[in-house]
């Protein structure tokens, strides 16, 4: 479950967090759905293209890669779980954040509301309030750039 462990604001509301206008899109792969220290570390790869699967043969005859085993869509659902009930969210929670003020990526051809009508309107309107409630208090979006301690800072006139 996905209240288990730190995920940054902006995955929250990624509108293509599984990769689908990729030609191969990479994720953890979690055995028990999350992250555990005994899991073996794995990475789920979904090719998507022929484009995809062209890298993707080259990158595993050039010895880049290696495949433990293959497995199905229905698999990497089970290993990523938290990205399906996201991913019925998102658009709620994208028109949260929009009525409270903040601004919003313009998405198309990712089906985002057909996925929210998978939801009942209740859970809709949960994800919607939590996320209007969330950015009206700083807790839902980019944070503010902070400069790191320790970088160089280019000067207008070239000197540092």
């Amino acid at each position: 479950d996905e209240d288990k462990w730190m995920i940054q604001p902006r995955c929250k509301i990624c509108p293509d967090a599984i990769g689908q206008v990729a030609d191969i899109a990479v994720s953890d792969a979690w055995l028990n759905g999350g992250p555990a220290v005994e899991d073996e570390p794995l990475n789920g790869i979904i090719v998507r293209t022929r484009r995809g699967l062209e890298l993707f043969d080259a990158a595993v005859e050039a010895g880049a890669l290696e495949i433990k085993r293959e497995t199905g869509i229905a698999e990497i659902s089970e290993l990523q779980s938290h990205q399906v009930r996201k991913r019925r969210a998102v658009w709620a929670r994208l028109k949260g954040m929009a009525i409270a003020g903040k601004p919003v990526p313009f998405v198309t051809d990712l089906a985002l509301e057909d996925c929210a009508v998978q939801n009942s309107l209740a859970e809709n309107l949960a994800e919607g309030r939590g996320a209007r409630d969330r950015a009206r208090r700083g807790r839902l979006g980019e944070p503010p750039a902070v400069p790191r301690e320790g970088r160089a800072i280019m000067l207008m006139d070239g000197s540092r």
